[in-house]
């Protein structure tokens, strides 16, 4: 009760700057993007709120940015109940502060019965010993200024793919970053370094510099990003941090051998169509010697009236993401950066939206998966015995995936918003592998 009574006090009283992806509004933001006729959100985020005109759905987890008072915040309860593990409670909000136009602190807490599970929890249970657990996904202070914003703290900048992102997720556990994002008319730069885990003695790093070309109606956007390790920080660490450098340039000349990586990625909206995709590129050996270590993702979405369509493709190769040194694998704290399918791995997504009315609409889904042997996380942990680092290997003829393991699942949502402050969201999911599960949630908007 005391906890109630406390998150209620928060909720009268705080702000929020960021839309932060563990919440379910991040599943929604896609068929927002769908059915504009121009592009709502930048590439990467977390995406900040606005002003924006969304869905009633939508809009129950989506709120104005600019606060009317130094305080402010809201809370969202939720409990679901399915026939699997049985129910589960999560309190989940925003608590912030306004020090100025231009300056905003902004923490967002979660309560969990079950976090102990969760991959985004890290830390130790307290004081209830039933499960509960209390923790921030995000903390940060930002400078915004008319041209873009300036973040640190602890969270989760990842790259908007509409479903998942080749390079960057939201699905590891927070991380310790520094994100800039600024726009000069037609261009856009972002450039962020997250700290990730320590692995036995080296701690590790992520840096990106993303260079955007945008418009109402496209975009386009180049990324390089590099995975490093280090036992003491120096000069050669630093200087792949630098937002100037050109990242291949300092792994050739100066820096620490990193595990480098490339991004395309592109937007384009047309009448009622909107066309997207990425293309990742690991490592390609130019005397053809090794297989390519490249990732394709393309979709399409469509605006049929009322209806929303949604068809995707993915395809991770072999040996993608992975790396000779095990510091340097696209993985953190067992959970993928990248993709969650992993690598040697691809996978069709189809899934609709059709809203009823303001309060009532239905999600289906189906997604179709062929892997090779193991689990994504294992696949992304392989490696040859025999090959050393920087070693060419032929493995330019094995077939893809190299083993044939498929899934196909399928997902039914009803989402009800009953009231301006209660949702009612009701889940079946099919799986020939596992038993059909059933899901109810309930959330609460309190602010």
């Amino acid at each position: 009760m005391r906890i109630i009574l406390l998150l209620t006090f928060l909720s009268s009283s705080f702000c929020q700057s960021f839309i932060i992806p563990q919440r379910p509004i991040f599943n929604l933001l896609k068929w927002e993007e769908i059915n504009s006729s121009h592009i709502l959100f930048q590439k990467v985020g977390p995406l900040v709120n606005s002003t924006l005109s969304l869905s009633e759905i939508a809009s129950f987890y989506y709120s104005d940015s600019k606060s009317k008072g130094i305080l402010d915040g809201e809370i969202f309860p939720e409990i679901s109940i399915n026939n699997s593990d049985g129910s589960r409670i999560r309190i989940y909000g925003s608590a912030g502060i306004t020090l100025s136009e231009s300056l905003t602190i902004q923490n967002e807490f979660e309560f969990d019965n079950k976090g102990e599970y969760d991959p985004h929890f890290q830390g130790v249970e307290r004081g209830l010993k039933n499960g509960w657990v209390g923790y921030l996904q995000h903390s940060s202070l930002t400078y915004h200024y008319s041209k873009g914003h300036f973040s640190f703290g602890r969270g989760n900048p990842y790259f908007f793919n509409m479903n998942e992102s080749l390079l960057l997720n939201p699905n590891f556990t927070s991380a310790e970053y520094l994100w800039w994002e600024h726009e000069a008319e037609w261009l856009q730069f972002d450039w962020g370094l997250l700290m990730l885990n320590q692995e036995e003695s080296l701690n590790r790093f992520i840096t990106f510099h993303r260079y955007g070309i945008n418009n109402n109606n496209w975009r386009l956007g180049f990324t390089e990003a590099v995975l490093g390790s280090y036992e003491n920080w120096g000069a050669d660490e630093t200087g792949y941090i630098m937002p100037a450098s050109f990242l291949i340039e300092t792994e050739e000349n100066r820096g620490i051998n990193a595990n480098l990586m490339w991004l395309l990625d592109g937007m384009y909206k047309w009448k009622k169509w909107t066309f997207y995709g990425e293309f990742l590129i690991d490592d390609i050996a130019l005397d053809r010697k090794s297989p390519p270590q490249i990732a394709g993702s393309a979709g399409i979405g469509r605006k049929f009236d009322k209806l929303l369509l949604n068809l995707e493709y993915t395809r991770i190769n072999r040996w993608t993401g992975n790396y000779c040194d095990p510091f340097k694998r696209w993985i953190e704290r067992d959970v993928p950066i990248g993709h969650s399918i992993g690598s040697d791995a691809h996978n069709l997504l189809i899934n609709s939206y059709f809203p009823f009315n303001e309060n009532l609409a239905v999600e289906l889904s189906f997604n179709w998966m062929e892997d090779g042997s193991g689990t994504a996380l294992e696949r992304l942990i392989d490696w040859p015995d025999d090959v050393p680092c920087e070693t060419n290997f032929g493995y330019n003829s094995e077939s893809f995936p190299s083993a044939s393991n498929t899934t196909s699942s399928g997902d039914t949502k009803f989402y009800y918003l009953i009231k301006d402050w209660l949702l009612a969201e009701f889940q079946i999911s099919v799986n020939k592998k596992m038993p059909p599960l059933i899901k109810a949630t309930f959330s609460f908007q309190i602010n």
